[in-house]
């Protein structure tokens, strides 16, 4: 349908048995979406569950799903029993199994699934283990490449000091530039300090594009004692592009995340500390956002907050507008997430980009925190980490039970 979002995907009408046999030869352990389009079709539908990773049963007989003379064909031939015999002896077979009813509902699905593809061809290179302060993070690879198909490559804080000793001035000095440009202040740094920290911009994506890699992790502090700069500039190069993203402190936990809401939502995503002082306020902070949303934003440039070296973005946020805020953890067994309204930018004394964001039941939602940072994005996409938590198999903690 013109429609539909999603390119890569591939649809085929199955219509007899060698057509069944060469979709089960292409498609024999992934999931897949099935459309019944008439009775009879459940023998393959069940042969297709048993050997699938997931399967979504959508209901064609819906509403504006087809167009009525379609629509009404399907309820002719018997599709509407046809699916629904096949959905209950699926559970009960035990194969995850979905039921849909629209549009809508069908393209989040096969969406998602397409993510999952693009997560298990995914690559995080992972500088350094996690800060020894960043506790909830997953400590090595190998579980989120279990849960997940992404592949984490691990290199050393040696390896990048000597290429940041060893680095490309001349390539460092048209980052820095551009970032002087962008900026509408420069306040503690020096431009000096700004071609440092691009220097160790130009490092990460020269290591991105040698190992064809999706997201950059960095034990940051200790790269700090190291090469006396900081990688926040470096970092929020990473969430302002269209492909990659990057997390600090080592935190892998942060670093899924953000892959995750990038490639689901196709935002800028921003990694930030929790901080609650009111009722209902959600302060996040952190020296690595992304310098845009739908378009350049407001920027100033300033030294790291915590060590007052280096380089990092202070951002100003839109205002007004729904926020989406995530976290995977718990060893990569659970997901949270919930919306809020940004509501202002609070003047404290933290981390340099700062935003206050209205959450209603903030509480209960801080009481099954899974970590020391979220990720946001701009907009709503909790039915999309909805269906995402289902096919991933997440334990989704997201819901507040009613009082």
């Amino acid at each position: 349908h013109p429609s539909y979002p999603v390119d890569s995907i591939d649809f085929h009408l199955i219509t007899d048995e060698n057509g069944f046999e060469g979709f089960m030869a292409q498609y024999k352990g992934k999931g897949v979406v099935l459309v019944p389009m008439s009775g009879g079709v459940q023998p393959w539908m069940l042969r297709i569950g048993r050997l699938a990773r997931f399967v979504v049963l959508v209901n064609g007989c819906y509403q504006n799903f087809f167009s009525d003379e379609i629509r009404y064909k399907v309820i002719e031939k018997n599709a509407s029993p046809a699916m629904t015999d096949t959905y209950a002896v699926l559970k009960r077979m035990g194969v995850k199994t979905y039921f849909v009813n629209t549009r809508e509902e069908a393209m989040r699905y096969l969406k998602t699934k397409e993510v999952l593809n693009l997560l298990r061809k995914s690559v995080i290179l992972s500088a350094g283990e996690p800060e020894p302060w960043v506790l909830s993070s997953v400590r090595s690879g190998k579980r989120i490449e279990d849960k997940f198909g992404i592949t984490v490559k691990t290199l050393s804080l040696d390896e990048i000091e000597e290429l940041y000793k060893s680095g490309d001035d001349v390539k460092a000095k048209i980052y820095a530039d551009a970032w002087l440009e962008k900026a509408n202040a420069l306040i503690e740094p020096n431009e000096e300090d700004v071609r440092n920290a691009a220097k160790l911009q130009s490092i990460f994506i020269e290591l991105l594009q040698q190992y064809e890699a999706d997201c950059f992790c960095t034990k940051c502090f200790e790269l700090i004692g190291r090469i006396n700069t900081t990688a926040c500039l470096a970092l929020s190069f990473l969430n302002s592009s269209a492909v990659w993203c990057g997390a600090c402190e080592g935190d892998l936990d942060s670093a899924v995340s953000l892959l995750v809401m990038r490639k689901l939502t196709g935002k800028n995503p921003w990694m930030a500390n929790p901080i609650v002082m009111e009722k209902d306020k959600l302060i996040l902070s952190h020296c690595s956002a992304p310098v845009t949303e739908e378009g350049p934003l407001p920027l100033t440039l300033r030294s790291h907050h915590e060590s007052g070296k280096g380089v990092s973005t202070e951002v100003s946020f839109p205002l007004q507008k729904t926020v989406t805020l995530m976290r995977i953890g718990n060893h990569m067994e659970s997901i949270q997430y919930f919306t809020g309204i940004a509501e202002k930018i609070p003047d404290i004394r933290t981390c340099r980009t700062r935003l206050q964001i209205q959450v209603e039941g903030l509480e209960d939602r801080m009481s099954e925190i899974l970590g020391c940072h979220f990720t946001l994005v701009y907009g709503d996409f909790t039915k999309e980490l909805s269906v995402f938590a289902k096919l991933a198999d997440l334990h989704d903690i997201s819901y507040i039970k009613k009082k």
